[in-house]
């Protein structure tokens, strides 16, 4: 396998590293998911395993990781990745059934890969130990490192004694952050100014992913939730949005409502999901989708949700998806089952998530919630491997499906705002620019005419930037109203050219292009954008707050509610407002509404 240009840069820093490294410093990698670290890890193994510097020799590696998922087997994972250089691996730490110091020593095997919870403890330390006393010398190499933080880790506090008596430390993972915030095990931080932030000696961040097409663009479309709550205050009971809880004692009661497989939030996720993969199919015959549950109070309970959300998708969809569960005689088999068949959905809770490699699942449905953006990233970065086919062509981005609570939705935003970033930084390594402009290699035409590719431009459809169509990106969800979604829904099956596009982007554009046309009706100010989502965001809360307490009557809300506070209409005011001024103003209407539906209205 050819290294890409981020693994080339990587390991020329790991190789000065190595020649000019301290004591016992340890050398870190951060790569985001999908982008190659298995085999990094195997490249940078090799380095060392057959390097013929004294001060550097090591009888074997020891690679740690935290799921069987992750370490693989023959075919896949960092097993295969490690055979793959050649190097003679074993997947047990522990060659007899039980915990036995007195093992013999590894000589001849070059690595071992294996779990955390197997070499977390006292007896795999001794062994090492005695094994060093021996004269015995080896490498440590620690994935997903986040899984061992400084603060009440058992698992830190074992890796520690074992780094210890390593020669030489690589530490990787494909986010450094955890959702307790607590440190991470032998991770240098610094302060910019806004907190510490781990220093790592080799960052390739999805941002850069995205720019050199080595993961999957990403595009979210959010769902938001009504449901109903209760004030103990007014002992009335309210409808609210989920993207309207403010208040922490009110989630529980909201997840609860919204997740359920037989609510509308989750039935709407499955049939949007649904309609999307099967236009996605007409392309990629073989696109899956991962439908990821919410967790139990234990293995028994969380079986139960997701049986109950495959049963519901199967309703819906009259498509029976795989399951993956804890019960399962053996899940690793039934993944790598799913990972070469071409079944259309999967459905797991964190069976499927760091170290899963499957590329064919081009989308994420959340029917959990999480306050996890490390999780959150992991479980996304499954819909973000890219496959040979997609590089240099035409390809539909990953599709994730977030309910839209606050804090999933900031997720959402914090993880497009990076996707916009790479794709802003793209270009075409031969032309220079981006949409790349050469022409296709097999009919030598651009736009290319071949089966393999999307039709030529339909000339009757205006207005939509094409590699934004197909590529993917960021969508606000209080911008891109439901209005769009329906709009594109219709043109995408009804024209040819868009048959296999993103229909949440194409709204995006659509939305984009009505922008543009009332800028220069208008000739408003740059913050165009911002100034049209709230008021937008006003003029909707405004009609569910007429709806709720004046029958509908409009012109008596928007007197009573806005004109009676500032003498002056909300055109007027969004026309000259300040776009600070005029977002307090939505804010406000908004926390209006929420007092709405907790006084019953």
């Amino acid at each position: 396998m050819k290294p890409r240009q981020w693994q080339q840069e990587c390991f020329e820093s790991f190789n000065a590293w190595l020649n000019e490294r301290q004591g016992d410093e340890v050398f870190s990698l951060e790569a985001c998911p999908g982008s190659g670290k298995s085999f990094m890890a195997a490249w940078m193994s090799d380095q060392v395993i057959n390097n013929d510097q004294d001060e550097l020799s090591v009888d074997h590696i020891l690679a740690v990781v935290p799921w069987r998922s992750i370490q693989g087997d023959a075919n896949d994972g960092m097993l295969a990745a490690f055979a793959a250089r050649g190097l003679d691996v074993r997947d047990r730490f522990f060659v007899a059934a039980r915990r036995q110091v007195r093992q013999p020593c590894p000589h001849g095997v070059d690595a071992t890969v294996t779990l955390y919870h197997e070499v977390c403890n006292q007896e795999a330390v001794d062994t090492l130990d005695m094994w060093r006393r021996g004269g015995w010398r080896f490498a440590l190499v620690l994935d997903e490192i986040h899984h061992a933080n400084e603060l009440n880790g058992t698992w830190g506090e074992y890796i520690e004694q074992i780094k210890r008596m390593a020669s030489i430390t690589v530490v990787m993972s494909g986010t450094y952050f955890r959702a307790d915030k607590a440190p991470i095990k032998f991770l240098k931080y610094v302060d910019l100014g806004r907190g510490p932030v781990p220093d790592t000696d080799y960052s390739y961040p999805l941002k850069a992913g995205v720019r050199d097409q080595v993961v999957r663009d990403a595009s979210c479309r959010y769902i938001d939730a009504e449901v109903e709550l209760y004030n103990r205050k007014t002992d009335k009971r309210y409808t609210v949005l989920a993207s309207q809880i403010t208040n922490q004692s009110d989630l529980a009661a909201a997840k609860k409502q919204a997740l359920h497989p037989a609510s509308e939030c989750v039935r709407k996720m499955i049939e949007q999901s649904h309609a999307d993969l099967m236009r996605l199919r007409g392309r990629f015959t073989d696109a899956a989708y991962l439908f990821t549950a919410r967790p139990g109070r234990d293995h028994q309970q969380e079986d139960s949700h997701v049986h109950k959300l495959a049963n519901k998708i199967h309703e819906i969809t009259n498509i029976r998806p795989v399951v993956v569960t804890h019960k399962d005689r053996d899940p690793i088999s039934k993944i790598a089952s799913f990972r070469n068949g071409s079944a259309p959905y999967l459905v797991a809770v964190n069976m499927i998530s760091e170290g899963c490699d499957i590329p064919r699942i081009r989308g994420i449905v959340f029917c959990r919630y999480t306050e996890s953006e490390m999780l959150f990233r992991q479980i996304v970065g499954r819909a973000q491997r890219i496959l040979p086919e997609d590089i240099g062509s035409v390809y539909a981005a990953a599709q994730v499906y977030v309910p839209k609570f606050p804090l999933m939705y900031s997720f959402g935003q914090n993880l497009m705002g990076e996707v916009e970033q790479g794709q802003l930084a793209r270009v075409c390594e031969v032309c220079g620019e981006w949409p790349c402009a050469c022409p296709c290699g097999i009919c030598n035409q651009k736009p290319c005419v071949c089966d393999n590719e999307r039709p030529a431009p339909d000339p009757d459809v205006i207005g939509l930037a094409d590699s934004a169509i197909w590529d993917g990106g960021g969508i606000d969800g209080n911008d891109v109203a439901e209005r769009y979604i329906d709009f594109a829904t219709d043109v995408t099956s009804k024209t040819l050219h868009l048959l296999y596009a993103n229909v949440v982007q194409v709204a995006d554009m659509a939305r984009q292009l009505e922008a543009r046309m009332q800028r220069v009706a208008y000739s408003q100010e740059p913050s165009i954008d911002r100034r049209l989502a709230a008021k937008k965001k006003g003029s909707r809360i405004m009609r569910q707050i007429a709806a709720r307490l004046y029958n509908n009557d409009h012109r008596k809300a928007w007197g009573k509610e806005f004109m009676s506070r500032h003498q002056c209409t909300w055109r007027e005011a969004a026309a000259s407002w300040p776009v600070e001024r005029l977002e307090r103003e939505a804010q406000y209407l908004t926390d209006r509404l929420v007092e709405v539906f907790k006084n019953g209205k």
